[in-house]
């Protein structure tokens, strides 16, 4: 009797061994990976979200409207109809009842002015420019017109620009087309300046 339990002992002892031996061995436990964010890896918006670098959306310009209009009689005029980022020059011959889109530039006008209907100009943030076709094309004249100058002719050279730069604004003038300009006037504040030739070479 103890002889067969004896046995089966060892028996039970050898298929333990091999039980445990024989199989693959259990892969090492994985440890778990944490990413790490940094500081300047994500970015608040307006609503409480965060984004990723390189995925925030950039803001949409503002939406198109009239920047600055000019009319020569009572059935010719021009309007810049646009944006910050885009103006399209439009012109009427009846008096405002229909338009024709003349040109488009790639930027804000400031104001249009023309003195005939051939001849004009158009200030814009980068600068003074000149049509003698009624607007279909334009190019850069002048030299020195602060930006988002405002301009007025009288005639095919003399003409005026006002710029406002914070709480001052300047009125400027020029007899040669803005190719140069000096300054007329100024105010600050509730101080006026006058320059004492007010109305020299114009």
């Amino acid at each position: 009797m103890i002889s067969r339990l004896a046995v089966l002992a060892v028996f039970a002892s050898l298929i333990t061994m091999i039980a445990c031996s024989g199989g693959n061995p259990a892969p090492p436990p994985t440890g778990t990976r944490t990413a790490r964010i940094e500081k300047d890896e994500i970015k608040p918006t307006l609503s409480g979200r965060t984004t990723a670098p390189g995925t925030e959306t950039a803001e949409p310009p503002p939406p198109p409207q009239p920047l600055a209009f000019d009319f020569i009689d009572t059935e010719k005029g021009w309007v810049a109809f646009g944006n910050t980022v885009s103006t399209t020059i439009l012109a009427t011959s009846d008096g405002g009842h229909s338009w024709t889109e003349l040109s488009s530039t790639p930027t804000e006008v400031k104001s249009v002015d023309f003195i005939s209907a051939s001849q004009g100009w158009m200030s814009t943030a980068e600068g003074l420019f000149t049509t003698v076709d009624g607007g279909y094309s334009w190019e850069k004249v002048g030299s020195g017109l602060p930006e988002g100058a405002r301009v007025r002719f009288i005639d095919a050279i003399a003409g005026w620009a006002v710029v406002r730069q914070g709480l001052e604004f300047s009125l400027l003038a020029s007899t040669d087309a803005f190719v140069s300009l000096h300054r007329v006037s100024g105010r600050h504040r509730s101080r006026c300046v006058t320059h004492p030739n007010l109305h020299a070479g114009l």
